[in-house]
């Protein structure tokens, strides 16, 4: 570790004292012996960009120091602007929103975050519902992987903490659900996605802090140092050097064991030696059965034969079973492709239903429309229609030869002889006189009806004269 390094490391040690002084209320109520190791120890693996080891497990038996730590790691990382995203685990964790959480935060990064969260947000919205259905591994890789990769090409990282990884924090990681083996599906996805941006501008390295698991000792130490180099550190040290001395123990105990049974196969071998002496003592003095014995020999012999060709066909059977289950396995990895191409089929037909949808329900609106604008249309027709034909009434009304109406008046006069062949008598009468009188009382006769289109327009004069046409009788 370089001085810079080293000079990183004694600040953070520093800074949590700090912390603890100025920032709590009251000391903790945990011993704190080992918490100065268990912070030096991250951040000297955390400021060493040279490393090899992506993932670094910090454990031990008091969850309350490790939520400690976890908390004082975590704040010490955001101050000096390492830290990427953290998650708290308890028991009632929806491991669902892990990494959509997780991504969540990366995105609240200053370094990049606009960009970020563009190109996250452009694959959420291609496929919205069935995103986080797919593997865990598929998610981080669309999600994290290629969204880091395609800012990265632009992010000028500080100069300062160009060779820096930042952190991602999970703590109680071995409280989540397990269910379908998630902790080490979810691990196993990570840590290919950590390789995957190790060499981007924007490395990053997994940091988990919790209580010691057996079974999640066993995948991170054994099964994921395969793929990469795992790095584990107890808080108490004092602790895990008394482990370590118990599993000397042991293993000096395996390795008496180990001689034991050495020496009892020099037993066996003395034994067989002696067997074998015995056994060509017998055979000198069985000279006389030689003969018997070598018949015996023969069938011996045959019956190798035969279990050689039993054997044979043993083989023969079993090759035959392991090719019809190679055939059997293809076969079921073939239904396996044809669920899959028919369920991307179905999801793809169900996308196609609710564009029809959408287009039956555009198509609807815009029918309605058509329909109201067409009524519309029909209502102003018609209407331009009835004045059309006010207007050819009007013009009628203007050029008949009697104006503005014509009626006749005396008709119930019988005495009354015309004084001509024809007789006009005129009288005035208001729009109101009209209006209110029936025709027989204005004495209009039946065959002067005249007055019908052009009466309702000469009645809206102030004045009216009314005409009357006597004729004289055809009697």
């Amino acid at each position: 570790m370089n001085e810079a390094n080293e000079l990183a490391v004694r600040d953070a040690v520093v800074g949590w004292r700090s912390l603890l002084r100025y920032k709590t209320t009251s000391a903790p109520s945990f011993d704190l012996s080992g918490v100065d190791d268990a912070i030096n120890a991250i951040f000297s693996w955390v400021t060493d960009s040279t490393a090899e080891p992506l993932i670094m497990w910090v454990h031990d038996d008091d969850r309350t120091k490790t939520s400690f730590i976890a908390q004082v790691v975590a704040y010490l990382l955001a101050e000096r602007r390492l830290l990427s995203a953290t998650y708290f685990f308890d028991g009632n964790t929806d491991t669902n929103s892990l990494i959509p959480t997780l991504v969540h935060e990366f995105t609240l990064q200053d370094k990049f975050r606009d960009d970020l969260l563009i190109e996250i947000s452009r694959v959420v919205d291609n496929n919205p519902v069935g995103l986080f259905k797919l593997t865990h591994r598929e998610q981080l890789n669309r999600l994290l992987v290629k969204p880091v990769k395609a800012v990265s090409r632009s992010y000028q990282p500080d100069p300062r903490h160009q060779s820096q990884f930042n952190i991602i924090l999970l703590h109680a990681f071995e409280d989540c659900n397990n269910e379908g083996r998630f902790q080490e599906s979810f691990l196993h996805a990570l840590l290919e996605a950590l390789i995957s941006i190790k060499n981007s501008k924007y490395p990053q390295r997994l940091l988990v802090i919790g209580k010691r698991n057996d079974h999640l000792e066993d995948f991170l130490i054994r099964k994921l140092s395969s793929i990469s180099p795992v790095l584990q550190r107890p808080v108490q040290s004092q602790h895990w050097l008394k482990r370590d001395q118990d599993m000397n123990q042991k293993t000096v105990e395996l390795d008496r064991r180990e001689e034991e049974i050495w020496q009892s196969r020099l037993v066996v071998q003395e034994r067989q030696q002696k067997m074998v002496e015995e056994h060509r003592r017998h055979t000198e003095e069985c000279e006389g059965i030689k003969a018997e014995c070598s018949k015996k020999v023969q069938e011996v012999a045959e019956k190798e034969k035969k279990m050689v060709e039993e054997h044979r066909r043993h083989t023969e059977v079993c090759e035959g079973i392991k090719a019809e289950c190679s055939k059997k396995v293809q076969e079921v990895t073939e239904k396996e492709k044809k669920i899959a191409e028919r369920e991307k089929i179905i999801q793809e037909r169900e996308i196609q239903v609710r564009e029809k949808e959408e287009s039956v329900e555009q198509m609807s609106r815009d029918l309605k429309r058509d329909k109201l604008r067409i009524q519309q249309e029909k209502a102003l027709q018609i209407k331009e229609n009835e004045n059309r034909v006010r207007e050819e009434e009007l013009r009628r009304a203007e050029v008949s030869p009697v104006s503005p109406v014509t009626v006749l008046e005396n008709i119930q006069q019988p005495t009354r002889a015309p004084t001509s062949p024809t007789s006009i008598q005129s009288s005035w009468y208001t729009p109101d006189t009209i209006a209110d009188s029936p025709i027989q009382e204005l004495g209009i006769q039946e065959d002067a009806r005249m007055i019908s289109p052009a009466s309702q327009v000469a009645r809206s004069d102030r004045v009216i004269m009314c005409v009357s046409i006597q004729r004289p009788d055809s009697t």
